[in-house]
């Protein structure tokens, strides 16, 4: 009889996520069921209340492994359904909603929302028409980033190397898409001036001559795929900026110093920025004005500046 149990017991073990939601309370369930039914709905004033909610409201640290659990299996989901753009950022709007709540305690809970954030970021396909803005999804997603590194990057020490090494070998992956290329950029871009130093700029300068020769290859062929090429070297050029700003700052506080150790520091900065804009000058002749819609806006640029500096 007691090796029968054992026999039964991994049949149990199925049944132990239903039975954990009997922990909550009718009120937390009926709470949960309606952010869900939000988040997954097309109203966007009901959404934005619901993210205002979560991102205040006490009391949720119970409710936190069933909110990852939804976000995590409804954006896999999404990868392999109809790939509803809005739905997946809902998603992420709903992700940073929970990561700016100070009353509660995500770190033990990342771990699990790192998947489904870092598809929302360099997914190859994140809506069903390559026409719709997935870009503002990607961009949007680099901001949630770059957020999670500032905020959780000293507890959870391990955390923005596995970001970054997940980023960068989609970067430097020739066979990955450039959808996937410019998520990885934009994301990179978001961690602060060090990765964009150490990590970024120096495997940019190749990369580019990689991005000149495919526009060189494609020069007259569909618009989107031309699209794609002038979104990259946009994501290259607001890194730039963003590192141009950072340093530049560095290096203003370093001014008065005479520590040649600081003084060579910022000749190597201003080295690698003209050398990104000399390339830019090369990929203008083949864009033109093409590259200027690639920018982010001023207020992407500023999402990516305010948790990294």
């Amino acid at each position: 009889p007691q090796a029968q149990k054992k026999r039964q017991r991994p049949t149990v073990d199925k049944e132990v996520k239903p039975m954990v939601k009997h922990v909550l309370s009718r009120e937390m369930q009926l709470y949960y069921d309606q952010i869900v039914k939000t988040v997954r709905s097309d109203n966007q004033a009901a959404l934005d209340l619901a993210i205002e909610n979560v991102s205040q409201e006490t009391g949720l640290q119970h409710l936190l492994p069933y909110f990852t659990l939804f976000v995590h299996d409804e954006v896999m989901a999404q990868m392999s359904e109809k790939r509803n753009l809005a739905l997946l950022m809902a998603c992420m709007r709903f992700v940073r909603g929970l990561l700016g709540n100070d009353h509660l305690n995500i770190e033990p809970y990342l771990h699990q929302l790192l998947p489904p954030v870092l598809t929302c970021l360099v997914g190859k396909r994140l809506s069903s028409k390559p026409t719709e803005d997935h870009w503002a999804l990607r961009d949007f997603t680099a901001s949630v980033v770059g957020f999670i590194c500032a905020r959780h990057g000293r507890a959870y020490t391990s955390l923005q190397t596995r970001i970054t090494k997940t980023l960068v070998s989609a970067l430097l992956d020739q066979s990955r898409p450039l959808t996937t290329h410019y998520g990885a950029i934009m994301g990179l871009s978001s961690m602060g001036v060090h990765v964009l130093e150490v990590i970024l700029l120096p495997n940019l300068e190749a990369y580019i001559n990689v991005l000149e020769e495919e526009a060189r290859r494609n020069s007259d062929v569909h618009p989107i795929r031309k699209k794609e090429i002038a979104k990259v070297y946009g994501a290259i050029m607001a890194a730039t900026g963003i590192y141009a700003h950072q340093a530049g700052v560095a290096d203003r506080a370093a001014q008065g110093d005479g520590d040649p150790a600081q003084e060579a520091t910022s000749d190597a900065r201003k080295s690698v920025r003209q050398n990104i804009q000399s390339q830019y000058e090369s990929m203008y002749e083949e864009f033109g004005d093409a590259l200027v819609p690639s920018f982010p806006s001023e207020a992407e640029a500023g999402n990516l500046l305010s948790v990294t500096i």
